[in-house]
């Protein structure tokens, strides 16, 4: 039974010796990995194809195709883990237009943790989205490929504290 929990630790803070310490004295066996950049050079970035880069391009008028610090995690995830379960990780449509700031609920907040979430790279810094250097377009049919070959299960949820359902899309 391999019943770790894996945990990324994306800044120096605290030593990974101490962080293990404390996460097995709450009672589950853990392993910690520091997280570089060479991750994301070697494993990440060649998974987006030149096609992709130029749809990017095309749709943002900018050269650079930046991955997400999300789906960078998601992609540890599916490196480190044989099973793989994300909740969120969906922009709907509807609120595309959305500003964070605007008192109005999104379907689908931008960050579970924050109400209104500021991007000061952004096109529109209360419509975190607009950075032009991501495209979510392309991260997610990464994630419905990623699916398709049962690499991750996808969930979202439309109302709070109800249970997600698996999203084909």
């Amino acid at each position: 039974n391999n019943n770790y929990n894996t945990c990324f630790q994306v800044s120096a803070v605290a030593p990974l010796r101490t962080l293990t310490s404390m996460a097995r004295s709450a009672g589950s066996p853990i392993e910690l990995h520091r997280l570089t950049s060479q991750f994301r050079t070697r494993c990440v970035n060649p998974m987006f194809t030149a096609d992709e880069r130029s749809r990017h391009f095309a749709s943002n008028r900018v050269r650079g195709l930046e991955i997400t610090f999300g789906f960078e995690a998601l992609m540890h995830a599916v490196y480190s883990c044989e099973r793989v379960s994300v909740f969120g990780f969906f922009l709907d449509a509807a609120d595309m237009g959305t500003r964070t700031n605007s008192g109005k609920r999104m379907s689908y907040p931008y960050h579970y943790w924050e109400n209104t979430t500021f991007d000061k790279s952004a096109q529109d810094p209360f419509r975190p989205w607009t950075y032009p250097f991501h495209n979510f377009g392309i991260e997610s049919e990464k994630m419905q490929d990623m699916r398709s070959a049962c690499l991750l299960e996808r969930y979202v949820t439309d109302e709070a504290g109800q249970l997600p359902r698996s999203r084909t899309a």
